[in-house]
């Protein structure tokens, strides 16, 4: 059962009511269409999320979306009466490597190579905090979901889901 939704986030529809009022020839207008265009990609790639989520039996799960604990990024949480599952979802185009001794990945686009954070870790933080929120006995892992692949990677960790 889905007891917190998934909604769109605040700054998508900022950046949209921005968009409507201010003039086409304004100096931030492409600044903010650009950072619109990059928060939609993001939360469509955290909608891909539902689809699968959707299938879990409603007795046996619980599930709550746009969980914000740390840094600002976006968490979806599933409990059963036996674990809980965090997984955040990446929403990234392109070639990635995965790069576990200097805690990053890289992503390859257009022949541009771009450093992250490793996102393992990003999703490891709430680990605890949701475990004692919850039940500090509870069983818990922590996943990211790759949501959009035109290329597979060319090395990914076991923690994550593709």
């Amino acid at each position: 059962m889905i007891i917190k939704n998934r909604l769109i986030p605040i700054r998508i529809r900022q950046n949209e009511a921005l968009i409507r009022r201010i003039p086409a020839a304004h100096p931030q207008r492409s600044t903010i269409e650009g950072d619109l265009a990059k928060r939609r990609v993001s939360y469509r790639g955290e909608q891909s999320l539902d689809y699968y989520l959707s299938h879990l039996p409603d007795k046996e799960f619980t599930i709550l979306h746009d969980l914000r604990l740390f840094n600002g990024s976006t968490y979806s949480l599933i409990l059963s009466p036996y674990f809980a599952l965090i997984i955040e979802v990446k929403n990234i185009l392109g070639t990635l490597l995965f790069d576990e001794t200097f805690n990053q990945f890289i992503r390859t686009r257009n022949e541009k190579e771009e450093g992250f954070p490793n996102p393992l870790i990003q999703a490891k933080r709430p680990e605890n905090t949701i475990k004692n929120l919850v039940n500090p006995k509870l069983s818990s892992r922590y996943t990211n979901r790759i949501s959009n692949w035109h290329k597979q990677p060319l090395y990914y960790p076991e923690n994550f889901c593709r």
